[in-house]
């Protein structure tokens, strides 16, 4: 019966020295070798009998052990993740929100210029990944992208209609 206690905190210690070993390492023979050698080298072992290390892997089921560890650890960063993705499109549609308002503004101010104007959506078509020179080069290529209009809408165009003008164009038209 006194040995109960230490047989218990021995095959604890066992099966933490278990898992710390590396990935790719990790088996009960290694940990015996490791056990061996750092009993050689006169350090305090939990046991240098493999059989006993095989019985305590196996009662204990060392791999199942690791396993749920890992599930664990794994559903843990799901939930830090969505957490993370959340407060991050959150931020970004209070962004968005504000950068859409600011171009609207921007672009419908009557105290900016079409020169500026157009340099503002050409400034815009650029950040959200349509470059003047990919828009350019496609139609070069031919692609279904519509040719612009060679005369920009008149006063009566609606701001998608300008937008779309000078999206495409880059003011040049």
């Amino acid at each position: 019966m006194a040995d109960e206690p230490k047989d218990a905190v021995d095959r604890l210690q066992a099966r933490a020295d278990y898992c710390a070993l590396p990935a790719g390492q990790r088996s009960v023979s290694a940990l015996f070798t490791l056990y061996i050698e750092n009993n050689r080298a006169g350090e305090a072992v939990p046991t240098t009998h493999r059989n006993t290390l095989f019985r305590w892997s196996n009662e204990d089921d060392w791999r199942g052990y690791l396993l749920r560890l890992e599930v664990e650890r794994l559903e843990a960063e799901k939930v830090d993740l969505t957490r993370f993705r959340k407060r991050a499109l959150h931020r970004l549609s209070v962004v968005f929100d504000e950068a859409v308002e600011m171009w609207h503004q921007l672009i419908t101010d009557p105290e900016v210029d079409n020169a500026t104007r157009a340099k503002l959506i050409v400034e815009l078509a650029d950040r959200v990944g349509f470059p003047k020179e990919s828009r350019i080069a496609s139609q070069r290529r031919g692609d279904d992208t519509p040719t612009p209009p060679t005369a920009a809408p008149g006063p009566e165009a609606s701001e998608t209609e300008l937008a779309t003008y000078y999206a495409r164009t880059g003011g040049q038209g």
